[in-house]
């Protein structure tokens, strides 16, 4: 089949890669009240405020009408993180994956074939955002090195594509691994450059990549998440974003080549991450599946599945208050207000606001309480992700591990966030670019 077939498919995709320099995060019971505040105000920008609490009874309260973000800020922001990611891209496609501030650190040699794509979900955001001829050749460069590098059929099912993690590249000391977020990513990737560069995949590639993702689904809607080479399928390692990657690639591919396969296999995804958590006390908090749910509620809509879109936005409505509660404990904290973990961890902010970013599209007329809620923890978060940003020197644009070395008081992960707060990797400035583009989006929408 001809390379061009696949221009005949294109729709316009609207989405909105992995989790960087992270423990694994604490939660929160706390609830949140907020009064709702507009971002942006029609007379300009506000100034940023102290935040005030209120003091009500024994309780403190949040006057979040403190809440601003710069929009002038806010786009220089994101040219700077574009124009980093630009730069970290080399000849050969492949980007500078780590540099650290402090040019003592000695830095490890490793690449995460995973973070290669999700920063190319990134940079097609911002070349969608503001057409640039350097983004769209870093784009193309970064694409074919996905492709070429690491996009190769099983062995013994030559039918099915996967996108391999090779040791000879990841310096990982583990043998060859196809993962499933990369297939997953892969997919977004892959699909969303046909919009730049029509013919740019196969689609029997693409049909192979989702094909994979479907082999290594079990009936309840879960997956494996990895394949070897000697072993085929491996259950003793499950991700938490692999399912939701898996399913956003799927519904990505179901845009243009619209096979109920594609459909069905990303519906049982979510409907599983739905339901196994559902008897919870908490929720995990998966970006990646609210993501990759603003794809599928409105084709369960079209379905007229109404059981499984109740499922899933009781699912997304209950991550996104828990992701709220990250960020309520440190509001109060001039250094951290914004952010969602103790330690002043960058990642762990950028993916709960891209997550709640993308949930605020689907949100139901009912959930007005939760979106204004829900907007004010966002603002906060970019505030902080500002707030973290290199504005000069070699490394303008970046974003670092963290806003600073922040003890917890725990030694060992003290000891590793002292040596790595300085140190700025391409998922680190790719969620948070992700981010501040989604952010820009909604509080400019007409």
């Amino acid at each position: 089949m001809s390379r061009r077939i696949i221009t005949n498919f294109l729709l316009p995709i609207a989405m909105s890669i992995h989790l960087g320099c992270a423990r694994q995060p604490e939660s929160s019971s706390n609830d949140l009240t907020a009064p709702h505040q507009p971002a942006f105000q029609s007379r300009g920008p506000a100034k940023t405020q102290p935040l005030r609490l209120l003091q009500r009874d024994n309780s403190t309260k949040i006057d979040w009408s403190t809440s601003r973000v710069d929009p002038q800020k806010l786009a220089r922001a994101i040219r700077l993180a574009t124009s980093y990611l630009n730069q970290a891209c080399k000849p050969s496609g492949q980007f500078t994956y780590c540099v650290h501030q402090d040019a003592t650190q000695e830095l490890k040699p490793e690449y995460n074939i995973l973070r290669h794509a999700g920063t190319l979900y990134a940079l097609q955001m911002s070349h969608d955002r503001s057409p640039d001829p350097r983004t769209r050749e870093v784009l193309i460069r970064a694409a074919n090195f996905l492709q070429k590098e690491t996009l190769a059929p099983l062995e013994k099912h030559p039918e099915l594509f996967a996108i391999w993690s090779l040791p000879e590249m990841n310096h990982s000391g583990q043998p060859a691994q196809a993962k499933l977020g990369g297939a997953g990513l892969g997919l977004v990737a892959f699909v969303r450059l046909e919009q730049l560069q029509p013919g740019f995949s196969k689609l029997e590639d693409l049909r192979g990549l989702a094909s994979f993702i479907r082999s290594m689904q079990r009936p309840d809607g879960s997956f494996y998440s990895k394949y070897f080479r000697s072993t085929g399928r491996d259950a003793t390692w499950h991700s938490l974003y692999y399912p939701g990657e898996a399913a956003l690639g799927l519904l990505n591919l179901y845009r243009m080549d619209a096979d109920d396969r594609w459909l069905k296999a990303a519906s049982a995804a979510m409907m599983f991450l739905a339901s196994s958590q559902e008897q919870s006390p908490s929720v995990r908090p998966d970006h990646w599946m609210l993501l990759a749910a603003t794809q599928l509620k409105p084709l369960l809509e079209r379905d007229h599945s109404l059981e499984s879109r109740a499922s899933l936005m009781r699912h997304v409505r209950r991550t996104c208050k828990r992701m709220a509660e990250d960020q309520r404990p440190f509001l109060s904290n001039p250094q951290l207000r914004g952010c969602f973990v103790e330690d002043g961890r960058t990642t762990p902010t950028s993916i709960r606001l891209e997550g709640l970013l993308a949930a605020l599209s689907i949100l139901d007329a009912n959930d007005y309480r939760l979106e204004k809620q829900l907007d004010e923890v966002v603002a906060y978060g970019i505030q902080f992700l500002l707030r973290c940003q290199v504005q000069e020197g070699p490394f303008q644009g970046g974003i670092p591990c963290a806003i600073s070395f922040i003890p917890t008081g725990d030694e060992v992960d003290d000891a590793e966030l002292k040596r790595r707060a300085g140190e700025i990797r391409i998922d680190y400035v790719q969620h948070a670019l992700s981010a501040m583009i989604q952010y820009e989006a909604r509080v400019t929408r007409e």
